[in-house]
């Protein structure tokens, strides 16, 4: 529509069908946010929803900006009255969809209990935290200390472990060269001023 050359000759006429462009891309929206609310896709039908605000609100300066009715734009009779009415229509609904997306994500319908903030200190090296109050608190399981067995039964098992190994032969430790250690230390020693 823009590209015809009527459209371009009459600044009346391009604002005309600017309008009755935005009216119809706002009603587009809303029409598909009606489908996208039975899927349960309220995110998607509220953008919708906020894209049709916008295209209203061009639809509005648009028609500002023009006079009257020119013939040429008799073929789409739009009138303001009709853009305010879908303008009602589209703040219902999404009004609509956002108790419905309240509702289907289980919220509460009255919130009138007010809570305080949650407070971290982050200067966690200087105070003592509680994790194991803080994870009994949180309903997480905290890691069980294994049962200690009491000190006459582990001597007992010590005692049994000793006697059932044999006792190993003690052999000659096999001596390490020097040189390499030599060789090791004086190339160290050389950098911090050691022979």
């Amino acid at each position: 529509m823009r590209s015809l050359s009527v459209v371009d000759e009459s600044a009346d006429l391009t604002m005309g069908i600017e309008g009755r462009m935005s009216y119809t891309k706002a009603r587009r929206a809303l029409f598909l946010s009606r489908t996208y609310e039975p899927h349960n896709k309220f995110a998607e039908a509220v953008a919708l929803t906020q894209r049709a605000n916008l295209h209203l609100r061009e639809a509005h300066t648009s028609f500002a900006d023009a006079g009257e009715d020119t013939p040429e734009t008799a073929f789409y009779p739009l009138t303001l009255d009709s853009v305010k009415e879908l303008e009602k229509d589209v703040q219902d609904a999404e009004t609509d969809l956002k108790k419905r997306w309240f509702a289907y994500n289980g919220g509460k319908a009255s919130g009138t209990q007010h809570q305080k903030p949650v407070f971290f200190d982050i200067a966690l090296n200087y105070i003592e935290l509680p994790m194991e109050k803080l994870q009994g608190k949180a309903g997480v399981a905290s890691k069980a200390q294994p049962a200690k067995n009491s000190p006459a039964v582990e001597k007992r098992v010590l005692a049994e472990r000793k006697a059932a190994e044999p006792e190993p032969e003690e052999s000659a430790p096999t001596p390490v060269p020097q040189q390499s250690q030599g060789m090791l230390g004086s190339l160290l020693g050389g950098w911090w001023g050691r022979k």
